[in-house]
């Protein structure tokens, strides 16, 4: 049994993340210990929880600690049996991050997975809001040979979550070279996804969110912004604002609304995140750890210029525990890493 240390790095539940769907897709035992072990609530909540007993139902597999408040699971891997999901979320737990632990499952196991959800938050802090989900980690995921399908009927936010909506994922194909790489930014677009409860419409919430973002963008950046979609959506209060920039790499950036913050305040704060982030080199900072299971399927000689974080330390850890030999050769480039697959 592979014993891993939920405690290394940023100390989260990221490492949970990638170990369990990990360890599922490629058929081996695990143990994950120290889980979130330094945070003020220790051990596994609603949203890890409920991801690996997914997964382990979906599997038929044994899993053992999966309690809230557990600082270790044991998994035994069974076998995949194909089901849709019908999953309720009794919090504001993020449900791109639940999907985050599909994806990973499925682009290493080739396996399918179907579902519907009821309950979560579809855009919460500490994770891809929706529209990031949506417009820029489904977009990269083609490329890797994984076709995600998405419908929000209804948006969540904290704290009372009460999402729903369905997503299915695809496996596609498997022989494919990529090369993200660039260290030369070119941008051609920008385009600004912004959303509220239907409740909020009347104070126009949304629009004074793209508002605040154009009156403090760069101005040869505001140049260069297209799309400016507004949605009110059926659910709790609760706003969110989302750029995704179009260039030589995707890049996106998301800020969800706050009880006292006005709206125009979010809106700088998403200009002040585009504004310090849009020119830096390689795949940017939230992306960089998605990406990493999906280049350990990639062919040969595939190359991905990630940022140094500790969500990707944490994948490379992770990853090195599975496998006796070395999946990427690691360049070091001052805040950047080159992994180039094996």
């Amino acid at each position: 049994m592979i014993r891993i240390n939920g405690d290394m790095f940023e100390g989260g539940g990221s490492i949970l993340r990638l170990a369990v769907p990990l360890a599922l897709g490629i058929r081996k035992p695990v143990e994950i210990y120290n889980i979130r072990k330094k945070r003020n609530k220790p051990g596994l909540r609603t949203q890890h929880l409920l991801g690996v007993q997914l997964l382990c139902d979906l599997t038929n597999s044994r899993l053992s600690g999966d309690e809230i408040g557990s600082t270790s699971v044991k998994i035994t891997p069974g076998d995949f049996r194909y089901k849709k999901l019908n999953i309720t979320i009794p919090t504001a737990a993020s449900i791109t991050l639940l999907i985050q632990m599909f994806q990973n499952y499925s682009i290493l196991s080739n396996n399918d997975i179907k579902g519907s959800f009821v309950g979560g938050g579809s855009s919460v802090k500490f994770s891809p809001s929706w529209a990031e989900l949506r417009y820029c980690i489904r977009e990269y995921l083609k490329l890797f040979g994984l076709d995600i399908q998405l419908n929000l009927e209804k948006a969540g936010y904290f704290p009372k979550g009460k999402a729903r909506g369905t997503f299915e994922i695809n496996r596609t194909f498997r022989d494919y070279k990529i090369e993200l790489t660039e260290t030369l930014e070119e941008i051609t677009q920008i385009d600004i996804y912004s959303e509220a409860s239907r409740i909020l419409s009347k104070a126009e919430v949304a629009e004074r969110q793209i508002t605040g973002t154009l009156a403090n963008l760069q101005p040869e950046i505001k140049d260069l912004v297209n799309t400016q979609q507004v949605d009110y959506l059926d659910g709790p209060p609760g706003s969110c604002i989302t750029a995704v920039v179009e260039g030589t790499i995707r890049k996106s950036y998301s800020v969800v609304g706050e009880r006292g913050v006005r709206s125009e305040i979010i809106g700088e704060n998403l200009a002040n995140k585009i504004n310090a982030n849009l020119y830096k080199p390689g795949i940017d900072i939230h992306m960089s750890d998605q990406l990493i299971i999906p280049l350990l399927t990639a062919l040969p000689g595939s190359k991905l210029l990630v940022r140094k974080t500790l969500h990707v330390e944490a994948n490379l850890y992770v990853i090195a525990k599975f496998f006796d030999k070395k999946q990427f050769m690691r360049e070091e480039r001052g805040e950047l890493i080159l992994l180039t697959k094996l």
